[in-house]
């Protein structure tokens, strides 16, 4: 599983980039839902709709043939939605959930250096960083917890550990 942060609209296509192969990235059922030309491009890049408010057999079944084709790497956001104030925060508990499903491990990634919306295509400079590897061999928290502490690391941001959890 590919875990990137997430801090733009950019970030599936700069992973497609980064890696060797193509990615299937979980997207939220509501971007399929604006309209039919950015459902046609989230088809087009491999995006496949989830329901954030409940994780559902038909997710897991699509992400389980995803990860069986060995062609593809699964891609997720485990903290959701964009995230734009420089903190690793509000880790979602279902990248964990789903590499242990599947028995696998987690490629966490650092993107920095298009945080803002008005970022324009081709100027500035942006970093992607790849991690070494979470072992999905760990309880739950741990796993969230090891993600959180290297993808700080890659992007130089803030790790808030979510309280709640420990």
């Amino acid at each position: 599983i590919v875990a990137p942060n997430h801090i733009s609209y950019f970030d599936p296509f700069l992973m497609g980039e980064a890696l060797d192969r193509p990615i299937a990235f979980m997207g939220k059922k509501e971007l399929f839902e604006i309209n039919d030309f950015l459902s046609y491009l989230l088809d087009r890049m491999a995006c496949f709709a989830v329901n954030r408010e409940k994780l559902e057999v038909s997710t897991i079944k699509t992400a389980i043939n995803i990860f069986k084709t060995k062609e593809w790497f699964l891609g997720i956001f485990p903290q959701g939605g964009i995230r734009l104030n420089r903190k690793i925060e509000n880790i979602n508990r279902g990248v964990a959930v789903l590499a242990k499903q599947m028995k696998t491990d987690i490629l966490p990634v650092g993107i920095t250096g298009c945080e803002k919306y008005n970022w324009i295509p081709f100027k500035g400079k942006i970093t992607v960083r790849i991690g070494e590897i979470v072992s999905s061999n760990q309880e739950y928290d741990e796993i969230i917890d090891e993600w959180g502490r290297k993808v700080a690391d890659l992007t130089g941001y803030e790790y808030v550990k979510d309280e709640a959890k420990e």
